[in-house]
């Protein structure tokens, strides 16, 4: 574990935090807003919902990786090499990621609000990972 957390604060932490994070969370989060949907509005028995609820959990990741990959790509470089040597303030990193956040998911649906919603909240959530370990990087520990 400790290895992990040393990881994530060398460049090549940040850039496979960047690349892959905003995929897996965003699968996650709207897995999870499907699920309580299926829980709360179907009526079925309880060994269908749990079958569905698997693929709920596992589709929609996998689906991420697929549709938003290359904006992850483009998200973690961005993160890494402008806003990184650009923003002076947490806040300007966690509002720059959020903004590429919902460009990100605008680029699929813009008749979506909730994928706008998405791609806004994952992007400040992986922002202000990346924040810190920003800071962190700036205080001496930036190998990588």
């Amino acid at each position: 574990m400790k290895g992990l957390l040393e990881l994530s604060f060398t460049r090549k932490g940040r850039l496979l935090a960047g690349i892959l994070a905003p995929p897996l969370l965003g699968g996650l989060v709207h897995s999870i807003v499907l699920l309580v949907l299926l829980i709360f509005t179907e009526e079925a028995p309880l060994s269908e919902k749990i079958s569905g609820a698997y693929m709920l959990l596992v589709l929609p990741v996998i689906f991420a990786f697929i549709f938003v990959g290359v904006q992850s790509i483009v998200f973690g470089f961005f993160m890494e090499f402008v806003v990184r040597r650009l923003a002076t303030r947490k806040f300007h990193i966690v509002l720059s990621a959020a903004v590429t956040g919902l460009l990100a998911a605008a680029i699929h649906r813009t008749d979506s609000p909730f994928n706008l919603f998405l791609g806004i909240l994952v992007g400040a959530s992986v922002g202000l990972f990346l924040s810190h370990s920003f800071q962190a990087g700036r205080s001496g520990n930036d190998s990588g």
